[in-house]
């Protein structure tokens, strides 16, 4: 078990690098529009956003988790196994990409706000299609391709930036073009880097394989729509509820709070493959999860600290004093991270264990309690509302996780002292070394 630590900490450091990346570059850009055009800008800009991104979630369908789980059961990744992977997910982004186009219709957005969504689905399709590779690099522990992408794709991120900064226009589709030519671009890197590890003999399309990977995500596909739902509805009613500048502060503060719900995401990433391999042979599987569950929960309860006190000083002091209505809601948010941290790595276990069906369930009555929960908290209470109803409904979903674990699914917590898990990250720390 030991000799699988440094795998997992290792590739849960490259993605921590690439995220740290690519947030620093996507914070120059909320730096540059809050503070040279304006906070009502970069509300605009959350509303185009809000909106790509509420529907880009969708693209994934669970098809990367199902086939990460497939190419960790061989040495060798062949070209018709990905293929039919990259084909389904190619078939989902152009469906969902439809459904997004459509109804964006039933929105009264200004028509140049409409203008700049109709441009982000070139990004959308691009970045989805990229996105399927990180597949392959979980599978085979090689995120420091991730880490590669990621580093070139902000380097033109930033340089067209530059570029639009010197122009000194606030046209929000001007804005959006960095995104879409940084997806484009980082889409063709990542293919040359997967033929490092994919043998890509032949391109031709096996039907039978597309079918595998649309029936076998279908279950994880519907759970991940239920858990968009939840977690993206909140911004998208914000969008047509409360005015832009509004949105705005509630998207900065959700920005900064989804740095700290990286760690968790990352470590189960890099945890995932071996995971299933612990479960497969009944070798060390309730004690991998074990320590891996208390680590991110003591993880959570230091971010939470360092977050809530450093709010009041970094917000106003990086994107002005205008911003300071973000902190209340980021505090709000940032208090559920243990939520967050303690749900990651049992939602994980019903995937091995292929019973991917109750997350349906859990999610969906995560979703139809944070709609309405929302429905009332945005009316009566704006953004700040949105940030309590994401805390009650991730508390939800924990409990539901946690209370059919017991019953359904075969891990189980083991007794862990305090000394065992500062020995499990010592352990971590010196097998990197």
């Amino acid at each position: 078990m030991d000799q699988d630590r440094p795998i997992i900490i290792t590739n849960t450091l490259y993605q921590l690098a690439a995220k740290f990346v690519s947030t620093f570059s996507a914070l120059i850009l909320s730096i540059v529009i809050t503070r040279l055009l304006g906070a009502n800008t970069w509300g605009e800009y959350s509303v185009v956003m809000a909106f790509v991104s509420f529907f880009y979630v969708f693209t994934e369908f669970g098809l990367n988790g199902i086939a990460a789980r497939e190419f960790s059961k061989v040495k060798k990744i062949d070209s018709k196994n990905f293929i039919g992977f990259f084909v389904a997910r190619l078939l989902i982004t152009l469906l969902v990409i439809a459904i997004g186009v459509f109804t964006l219709n039933l929105f009264n957005y200004p028509t140049y706000l409409k203008q700049a969504i109709y441009l982000s689905q070139i990004g959308v399709l691009f970045f989805s299609l990229g996105s399927s590779f990180n597949s392959v690099f979980q599978a085979k522990h090689s995120y420091k391709y991730l880490f590669y992408i990621t580093l070139l794709g902000s380097f033109i991120n930033l340089c067209i930036l530059a570029l639009i900064v010197y122009l000194k226009t606030s046209n929000i589709l001007w804005l959006l073009v960095p995104m879409v030519v940084t997806d484009v671009s980082k889409f063709f890197i990542a293919y040359i880097f997967s033929k490092k590890i994919v043998s890509f003999k032949s391109y031709k399309v096996n039907w039978v394989v597309v079918k595998f990977y649309f029936l076998a995500a279908l279950p994880l596909g519907v759970a991940l729509i239920f858990n968009t739902l939840m977690t993206q509805i909140d911004r998208l009613m914000l969008s047509a509820m409360v005015p832009a500048i509004e949105l705005g502060f509630y998207s900065l503060s959700y920005k900064l709070f989804d740095i700290a719900l990286v760690v968790p995401t990352f470590f189960m990433n890099a945890a995932f493959p071996i995971l299933v391999m612990r479960y497969k042979t009944k070798k060390n599987y309730n004690l991998e999860f074990t320590q891996s569950y208390y680590l991110l929960f003591i993880s959570a309860i230091i971010i939470t600290l360092l977050g809530i006190g450093l709010s009041w000083y970094l917000i106003p002091a990086i994107w002005g004093s205008t911003m300071i209505p973000s902190i209340v809601s980021f505090n709000i948010l940032i208090a559920s991270t243990v939520l967050f941290y303690a749900s990651s790595p049992i939602s994980w276990c019903y995937v091995i264990e292929n019973k991917m069906k109750y997350l349906v369930y859990f999610y969906f009555i995560g979703f139809v309690l944070n709609l309405v929960s929302n429905f009332f908290a945005i009316k009566y209470f704006g953004y700040v509302g949105a940030a309590f109803t994401t805390l009650l409904t991730e508390l939800v979903v924990l409990i539901l996780l946690d209370t059919f674990r017991k019953k359904v699914l075969t891990v189980k917590y083991l007794p862990v002292s305090i000394p065992e898990i500062v020995k499990f990250v010592h352990s971590l720390k010196t097998k990197n070394a």
